[in-house]
């Protein structure tokens, strides 16, 4: 399994935390069960920041820790954005939660229609 973190001056947007996380999936399946050797750890850094780079995202991954010793998992650090997109627009943000929001709301509407429930308890 790989870890991700996110720099501490990032703000992502909705639809940019959700491609991550398609990322970061993609990534831990295709490397859980592959031998930790160099040439793995190869493909996998370029991979996985090729794909951050074509959602607009710079990432690093590091394998060591602060004294050398390897990291298990791997940590996947995204930095920043590719050039042109360092600031964080609060209106894009409203807009997609918004967004986001209907999209919730149309499916909550959905299986409420077909019998379904929005309670949550757990009953014995």
């Amino acid at each position: 399994m790989t870890e991700a973190q996110i720099g501490d001056d990032l703000d992502l947007y909705d639809t940019e935390f959700e491609a991550a996380l398609q990322i970061l999936g993609n990534i831990q399946a295709k490397y859980a069960g592959k031998p930790s050797t160099p040439e793995n750890f190869q493909s996998m850094a370029s991979e996985a920041m090729d794909k951050f780079e074509k959602i607009g995202l710079i990432a690093t991954i590091n394998f060591w820790d602060e004294l050398g010793r390897p990291k298990s998992p791997p940590e996947i650090v995204i930095e920043g954005r590719v050039e042109n997109r360092d600031e964080f627009d609060p209106e894009r943000q409203a807009f997609e939660a918004k967004k986001t929001e209907e999209i919730v709301e149309k499916a909550v509407s959905k299986l409420l229609k077909q019998g379904g429930t929005t309670d949550t308890t757990f009953k014995d």
